[in-house]
C-alpha cells in the first residue's frame, strides 16, 4: 500500500519542526511548503497530495485564500490556526474542510496528527446512510466524506438490507426513523437478527424527541440515538466512540476467546517441583527449569528462595509454611523471579504428602504460569472501567446485569451538567465528575455497586430490595449529595435526577424512561412503577395501530371540510381539510384517537394522501379554495411534496389549495423557507396555522410570507372576557394588513364571537357557529 502524502502549509519553523517530529516517515511522506506560492508549486506538481495542513496567515496570500485553493484540487484540508475566533471557525468549517484545529502547543499538533491517522482508517470504513430524505441524505455524505469515510446510501430500511447483503464490509448503519415501505425500527430489528450491537453499531438519526420511539430503538438494538438537529462535532463524536465500542468489544471478543486458550494450555502444563520436610528441593520438572531460567542442577539441592521475589510479602510465606506444615493443602498466587531478574506470577498448589504414619514425606508443589492471563485480564478490566473515574463502566454494567433474574438499576444523572461544562471549562467538569464519583462510593454499602454511564450520569446496582426502602435510600442519598463541591476554589452546587427500576428485564431502558419522567416532571426522583399508564399506552398504541390499518385498507379515512367564512358578506368562500376516521359502526372517531399513532407507525404519511387526494377532486369540482393541514415532516419529505405539486399542477388547480402550517415555529432552515417559496410562486397559496400562542412570533410572518393567518382558537374563545385576547387579535390583524395577508378566526362558536372579531378587523371565520366538519359538501 502506497504511503499518503502529507502536505503543511505554515511559515513557522517551530510548527514545521514539530510535525518532522511527530510524522513517522515510514507512515507518511511529509512535504513542507513555507508559503502560498510553494504550495502551489507543490500541488500542481506533485501527482497526489492526500491532506493539506494549511495555516490561514501565510507571508503572500489573504486570510483563508490557501483554503479554497486545496480544496478547489479536492485535497481534504485540515485548517491549523492559532486563531480563537469563533466566526472565523464557524466560516471554515463551513467550506466542507475536515476540522479546525488550533496550535497552542505540542499536544494541539499530536491531535492533528492524530486525525490524519484516523482519516487514513476512515478511507477502509464503510457507513451506510439510511434516509428517504435526498437532502439530508446528501448532508450526511457530504459531513461524512470531509472525514474521509466510504459512504453507501439507502432511501428506506429494505434497501439498506439489500446494500448490507452486497457489503459485508459495512462498519456501521446511521438510519433516520419514519421513512416508507421499512421504517428505521423494523430496519433495526431486521439487522439484529444477524448482526449483534458491536458487530454492527447502528445509530438512529431522528428530529422526533418522543421518549417511546427512543426507548422502542434501544430496546430493538440500537447503539445510540441522536437527535436532529445537531452540531457537527456532536455527530463525529458519537460516530467515532460507536465505532471505537465496536472495535474494543470485537477485540475483548477476541481477547476473551485467546484466554480460553491460554487456560486450556495452562490446565496441560504446569510447573511441578518437591521438597523434603525442610523445604530443599528435591525434584523439578522441564517447565519449570523453562520458566526460571535455572537448570536441574542449579534448583535441586536449594530451596525455593532461589526463585523468590521480593515483592511477595514475608507474611505469604509465612501463612503458607503455617500452612502446610499443619498437613494442610496451601493455595494462592506467588509472583517470582526468573535468573534474569524478570518476574513471573504463578497459581500455586502446595500438598503435603504423608506416609501410613501421617508424618510428612515430602511437599509437592504444581504451579500454573497465570503471568499472561493476569495481564490480559488487566487489558479486559480496563475495558471495562470508565477512564475518568475509575469506575466499573456501561459495558460492565450490562455484562453484570444479563445473568441477573431481578434486580434494582437507579440511575443518577446531573441536572444541567453542560452549562457546568460551558461555565466552568472541561478540566473543572472532569474533577467534578471524580468528585461526585468519589462522594456517591463514601455512601453506598454493599448492597449496592456504583457504575459510571456516559457523559453525566451514574448508576447503582442491586438485589433483593423492595421499591420503598429504595426510594428511601436514593433520598438518603441525594441528601448526601446536597452540600457544594469545591474544586479548584470553585464552590459548584449541582442537583440531580433519579430514575429507578425494579424488576427482571430492560433494567437500563425502563430506569432511563424513569429518569426521563423525573425531568419531565421535575422531580428529584422517579420510579418506573410510579406510571402504570406507560405500559397501558403501548397497549392502547397496538390497538389503534390496528384500528389505523384496518381502516387505510378498507377506504375508511376520509376528509371531512369545514367551511370557512367572508366576514364581509358572511358567504362560504373556502374549506379547511380535517382527517377522520370511519369505524366498522359508521361512527366518526376524531383525529385525536389515531394521528400521533400515525406518526409512530409511519402510516401519517398515508394519510396527508389521502386527505390530499380527496380535498384535491372536491376542490376540482366546486372550484374554490381548501386548506390542507402540512406538518414540517410533510415539508421535509421531498417525495410527498413532489406527488402533491405534480397533482396540482395536473389539474391545474393550484389557485384552489392552501397548505395550513401547523407547526410554523419549527421552520427555521432556510431550505424549508426556499420550499415555501417555490411553492408560492406556482401558485399555491401559504396558511399559518394556531398563530399567537406557544412559540408563535411576528419574524415567522415576515420569514413565511404567509397568505393567511388564522387566529389560535383559545384566543378567539376568549375574546369577549379578555381584554389580552382582544389586543392580541388587533395586533395579529394590524400586523397581518402591514404584510399584505388576511386573517382568519377559529372556533367562531357564538354570534357574539363572530361579531366581535368581524368588528376588529378580522377577514374570515370558522367554527361551529356557522358549521361543523362536513362529510360531503355537496349534498349539504
Amino acid at each position: 500500500m502506497p504511503i499518503e502524502t502529507i502536505l503543511l502549509i505554515d511559515d513557522s519553523k517551530v510548527v514545521q519542526s514539530y510535525f518532522n517530529q511527530l510524522i513517522n516517515p515510514l507512515d507518511f511522506k511529509l512535504l513542507i511548503a513555507n508559503n502560498a506560492k510553494e504550495a502551489r508549486e507543490i500541488i500542481d506538481n506533485q501527482k497526489s497530495v492526500n491532506i493539506a495542513i494549511v495555516d490561514l496567515t501565510l507571508p503572500d496570500s489573504i486570510e483563508g485564500e490557501m483554503v479554497e485553493y486545496t480544496l478547489s484540487h479536492q485535497i481534504p484540508t485540515i485548517v491549523l490556526t492559532a486563531s480563537h475566533s469563533e466566526e472565523l471557525r464557524k466560516k471554515m468549517l463551513s467550506k466542507n474542510i475536515i476540522d479546525y484545529m488550533l496550535k497552542d502547543s505540542k499536544d494541539d499538533f499530536a491531535k492533528v496528527v492524530g486525525l490524519i491517522k484516523q482519516i487514513e482508517e476512515n478511507r477502509n470504513t464503510k457507513i451506510l446512510i439510511v434516509d428517504d430524505s435526498q437532502t439530508y441524505i446528501m448532508h450526511l455524505r457530504e459531513l461524512l466524506k470531509r472525514h474521509q469515510f466510504t459512504v453507501v446510501e439507502a432511501q428506506h430500511g429494505k434497501e439498506a438490507l439489500i446494500e448490507l447483503e452486497k457489503n459485508p464490509d459495512i462498519k456501521m448503519v446511521l438510519t433516520d426513523y419514519e421513512m416508507p415501505v421499512m421504517d428505521g425500527l423494523k430496519l433495526i430489528k431486521q439487522i439484529r437478527r444477524k448482526h449483534t450491537r458491536y458487530n454492527l453499531p447502528i445509530m438512529v438519526l431522528s428530529a422526533h424527541g418522543d421518549g417511546y420511539k427512543v426507548s422502542d430503538c434501544l430496546r430493538a438494538g440500537a447503539n445510540d440515538y441522536l437527535h436532529k438537529p445537531y452540531q457537527s462535532e456532536e455527530f463525529f463524536s458519537r460516530v467515532y466512540m460507536n465505532l471505537l465500542n465496536s472495535e474494543n468489544m470485537h477485540n475483548i471478543q477476541e481477547q476473551q476467546a485467546h484466554l480460553q486458550q491460554y487456560k486450556n494450555v495452562i490446565d496441560q502444563t504446569n510447573i511441578v517441583s518437591k521438597t523434603d520436610p525442610k523445604g530443599i528441593i528435591t525434584y523439578v520438572n522441564d517447565m519449570f527449569c523453562e520458566i526460571s531460567g535455572y537448570t536441574k542442577e542449579e534448583l535441586v539441592g536449594a530451596t525455593h528462595r532461589v526463585v523468590r521475589h521480593p515483592d511477595t510479602p514475608l507474611e505469604t510465606f509465612s501463612s503458607l509454611w503455617e500452612t502446610i506444615t499443619d498437613k494442610k493443602v496451601w493455595q494462592g498466587v506467588i509472583k517470582n523471579r526468573k535468573k534474569d531478574g524478570t518476574f513471573y506470577l504463578v497459581n500455586t498448589t502446595i500438598m503435603p504428602i504423608l506416609d501410613a504414619k501421617e508424618n510428612i514425606l515430602e511437599y509437592i508443589s504444581i504451579r500454573k504460569d497465570i503471568t499472561e492471563l493476569i495481564e490480559k485480564n488487566r487489558i479486559i478490566e480496563k475495558q471495562y472501567t470508565d477512564t475518568l473515574t475509575k469506575l466499573p463502566n456501561r459495558q460492565k454494567l450490562i455484562s453484570e446485569l444479563e445473568p441477573m433474574s431481578s434486580a434494582v438499576l437507579v440511575i443518577i444523572n446531573i441536572d444541567s451538567f453542560n452549562e457546568i461544562n460551558g461555565f466552568y471549562g472541561y478540566d473543572i467538569a472532569d474533577k467534578l465528575l471524580i468528585e461526585v464519583a468519589n462522594k456517591i462510593k463514601s455512601f453506598i454499602e454493599q448492597t449496592h455497586r456504583l457504575y459510571k454511564l456516559p457523559v453525566d450520569e451514574y448508576a447503582l446496582l442491586g438485589q433483593h430490595i423492595n421499591e420503598v426502602e429504595e426510594k428511601m435510600y436514593v433520598e438518603d442519598l441525594l441528601k448526601h449529595l446536597s452540600e457544594s463541591f469545591m474544586i479548584d476554589d470553585h464552590e459548584i452546587y449541582i442537583h440531580f435526577s433519579v430514575g429507578i427500576y425494579i424488576g427482571d428485564n430492560d433494567h437500563l431502558v425502563n430506569a432511563d424512561i424513569a429518569l426521563q419522567q423525573a425531568k419531565i416532571l421535575k422531580k428529584d426522583i422517579c420510579s418506573y412503577e410510579d406510571f402504570p399508564d406507560i405500559n397501558s399506552a403501548h397497549h392502547n398504541n397496538l390497538k389503534w395501530s390496528k384500528k389505523l390499518h384496518h381502516a387505510i385498507e378498507e377506504d375508511r379515512i376520509k376528509a371531512f371540510f369545514q367551511p370557512i367564512i367572508n366576514n364581509e358578506n358572511e358567504q362560504i368562500e373556502k374549506y379547511e381539510a380535517l382527517v377522520r376516521m370511519i369505524d366498522e359502526e359508521n361512527n366518526v372517531i376524531s383525529p385525536y384517537f389515531f394521528l400521533e399513532i400515525a406518526k409512530k407507525t409511519k402510516l401519517y404519511e398515508k394519510l396527508t394522501k389521502i386527505v390530499f387526494n380527496q380535498t384535491l377532486e372536491m376542490a376540482k369540482k366546486i372550484k374554490i379554495p381548501f386548506s390542507v393541514n402540512l406538518t414540517v415532516s410533510d415539508l421535509q419529505n421531498s417525495k410527498l411534496m413532489q406527488y402533491m405539486s405534480d397533482e396540482i399542477q395536473v389539474a391545474d388547480a393550484s389557485k384552489y389549495i392552501v397548505f395550513e402550517l401547523v407547526e410554523s415555529e419549527a421552520l427555521e432552515s432556510q431550505e424549508l423557507l426556499s420550499s415555501l417559496e417555490y411553492l408560492k410562486e406556482s401558485g399555491i397559496k401559504i396558511s399559518i396555522d394556531d398563530f399567537g400562542t406557544g412559540y408563535s412570533n411576528f419574524d415567522y410572518l415576515i420569514k413565511l410570507k404567509a397568505n393567511y393567518i388564522k387566529i389560535d382558537g383559545s384566543i378567539v374563545k376568549n375574546v369577549l372576557n379578555d381584554s389580552n385576547s382582544e389586543l392580541m387579535i388587533k395586533t395579529i390583524v394590524n400586523v397581518a394588513k402591514e404584510l399584505g395577508a388576511k386573517t382568519i378566526a377559529e372556533f367562531v362558536e357564538s354570534e357574539e364571537i363572530f361579531n366581535k372579531v368581524k368588528e376588529l378587523g378580522v377577514d374570515y371565520s370558522q367554527g361551529y357557529y356557522f358549521s361543523q366538519p362536513l362529510r360531503n359538501i355537496l349534498q349539504n
